[in-house]
Formats: C-alpha cells, sequence, structure tokens
C-alpha cells in the first residue's frame, strides 16, 4: 500500500516539474517581412496583376504548406506621392519557419509559377522598384 503511494506521489511529482519546466520555455516569436515598392509610371495596374500572379499565388499556397503563418498586401494607391505604394508582408510563424524560406518557396514557385511571370511582357524590375525591406520580430510578450 505504501509502495502504491510513493508511486503516485513521484508520479505527480514529475508532471508538476515537467509542466513548470514547460512553461518557462521561451515563447517563441514570429518573424515578419515587410517590402515597400514603388510602381514605375502609369504600370500600376499591371504591378497589382504581377503581385496577384506570383506573389499572392505563392503566399496562398505557402500558407497551406504551413511554410507562413499570413501575408497581407498594403497599398496607398496609383496616385499615391512618396517612397512607396505597395507593401508587401509575409509573417513566418518562428525561426525555423523564417530560415528554411529559400527552399520552401522554390518548392512554392515551382507548382504556382515555373516559369517567368511577366504581364503584358513586363517583368516585375520593369514595373515596380523596390525601395526597402525590413526584418521586424516580434516581441515574446506572455499573454495574460
Amino acid at each position: 500500500m505504501t509502495r502504491i503511494i510513493k508511486v503516485i506521489v513521484l508520479t505527480v511529482l514529475l508532471c508538476l516539474l515537467s509542466i513548470s519546466v514547460f512553461a518557462q520555455q521561451p515563447k517563441q516569436t514570429s518573424i515578419v517581412i515587410v517590402e515597400f515598392t514603388k510602381t514605375k509610371p502609369g504600370l500600376y495596374a499591371d504591378a497589382m496583376k504581377y503581385y496577384e500572379a506570383g506573389w499572392l499565388k505563392a503566399r496562398v499556397e505557402a500558407k497551406k504548406r504551413k511554410y507562413i503563418a499570413s501575408y497581407k498586401l498594403w497599398t496607398l494607391g496609383e496616385n499615391a506621392e512618396g517612397e512607396w505604394n505597395i507593401m508587401l508582408i509575409t509573417e513566418f510563424a518562428n525561426q525555423q519557419t523564417f530560415d528554411a524560406v529559400e527552399p520552401n518557396f522554390k518548392k512554392v514557385f515551382a507548382k504556382v509559377a515555373p516559369g517567368e511571370i511577366t504581364v503584358n511582357g513586363k517583368t516585375g524590375e520593369d514595373l515596380v522598384t523596390s525601395v526597402m525591406i525590413k526584418k521586424l520580430n516580434a516581441p515574446p510578450f506572455v499573454e495574460k
């Protein structure tokens, strides 16, 4: 009888210890890549078609495969003044999925856009200029 009680107490203590250690693990943080682009004069509509044909299709497929957590394309519109008018956002769930971006997206583009993407004979470089790319890290706040 005392042996059974010792086994039960030891099992409960091990479970509590495991829960305590697991709870102290640092929370993984997401990584967000934001690219700011500027469409070349008169090519906004073609640039949006280009992003729909490649960027968007790739993100939809990458999300299905759990390579990315989320994506957004934000625009200020065709006639926006300033350095950029399109913002492309891709969120990775953690450092591991971010580190695997190149091999993962090679697989994705092989499926969704195996050839060069053009719109009215123009490539991405003909349609937009990449102004800057930023990598953002979400702080590991603990939810309460």
